[in-house]
């Protein structure tokens, strides 16, 4: 369930006190006893993968993603970080950071392609190579709602479009998914959509709907016959083509898209050590034994670049740095025997191969 939230509201819900959250997980629900802000009452709170409901007024009246679900969704976090369906998205962009560009099209130039070439957008190329963040600064810079919903092979038109369910009255009703939600707003405010992964799409009822919501018709059909008009929206979709998990774009959809590329770029890699101030022998072993990974395909982000340079800023050695960044980078022992045979040698006495084995039970 992708729970879009307000800002203000997970202030609000970061005030209540986690630990006094009773959570339940049953089979596709989860059931919290939530306190209120003061902590002077309980409200139910239940989440399933296309729905989610609270006890308290705020919610029963106005239907809000209200901060007791909020805070439960932070609790779900906290004890379960790989939990499948209760994630949340923040109806708001982050700051602008520079520090994430790192020489990747800057947002004006995005700006530009959105205003005077295509609304949607399709950015393609491996993980880490800084495609959402420079989204994100987009919607920051051009003061537009953020909506992001990312796409799994399990991802169906409940989670995209909507879906029925019945409120506190036990009234059916047609409750709209991150997508509509997007759309509607759109007739009223700037929005930018961010769709990840979305050459992970399967579900033939919401690629029917993208269509017509991403060509000349501009409008998106629900499965309970709303239509709804695109207003002010930018749509922006990710990919990382060849990701486990993912197939090759819907030509179709696809073609309704302009595409732009984004590779590593070992200059961006060389920046972010210069920045950091890291020694020219170290941040040319580093480059050497990135350019080796990447050479054999494997994708080494500037994220991972990013944490090299700050371990070794910190003051840590170059040895404890490799040992740190392969262990976060990799789960898989075959990985990081590959990993290990690309690293740099070094001058110390006891070499990185050394330790990585030792560290890893090689």
């Amino acid at each position: 369930m992708q729970i879009v939230i307000d800002p203000k509201r997970l202030e609000r819900a970061k005030s209540i006190d986690l630990d006094k959250i009773q959570v339940e997980y049953q089979p596709q629900k989860v059931v919290a006893e939530v306190p209120s802000e003061r902590g002077g009452k309980f409200y139910k709170v239940e989440i399933t993968p296309t729905s989610v409901s609270c006890e308290c007024p705020d919610h029963k009246t106005r239907g809000n993603i209200c901060k007791h679900i909020i805070a439960t969704t932070l609790k779900i976090k906290q004890e379960k970080p790989d939990f499948e369906f209760a994630s949340v998205d923040v109806e708001s962009p982050s700051a602008v950071n520079s520090n994430y560009i790192y020489g990747r099209p800057a947002p004006e130039f995005l700006i530009d392609i959105f205003n005077t070439v295509s609304d949607n957008v399709l950015l393609k190329g491996p993980r880490g190579t800084g495609k959402n963040f420079v989204l994100q600064q987009v919607a920051e810079v051009t003061g537009r709602v953020l909506y992001r919903l990312s796409f799994s092979y399990n991802t169906d038109e409940s989670v995209v479009l909507g879906h029925y369910t019945l409120n506190d009255k036990k009234q059916m009703i047609y409750r709209y998914g991150v997508v509509a939600r997007a759309v509607k707003l759109s007739q009223k405010k700037p929005v930018m959509l961010i769709m990840d992964e979305i050459n992970a799409l399967r579900d033939p009822m919401v690629l029917a709907s993208l269509f017509t919501l991403l060509d000349d018709g501009k409008f998106l059909e629900l499965p309970n016959g709303d239509k709804i008009e695109r207003g002010d929206l930018w749509i922006a979709a990710t990919m990382n083509p060849g990701y486990a998990g993912t197939s090759e774009m819907n030509e179709a959809l696809r073609d309704r898209f302009f595409s732009l590329e984004f590779h590593y770029d070992i200059e961006i890699d060389k920046k972010i050590l210069t920045e950091k101030g890291i020694a020219d022998g170290a941040a040319e072993r580093f480059i050497g034994f990135v350019n080796s990974l990447r050479d054999n395909g494997v994708e080494i982000s500037y994220r991972a670049t990013q944490i090299f340079a700050d371990l070794i800023a910190s003051g840590i050695g170059e040895q404890t740095a490799y040992t740190i960044l392969v262990n976060h980078l990799f789960d898989d022992q075959t990985e990081k025997e590959s990993v290990i045979a690309a690293l740099p040698s070094l001058s110390n006495s006891t070499s990185v191969l050394e330790e990585l084995k030792l560290k890893i039970g090689g």
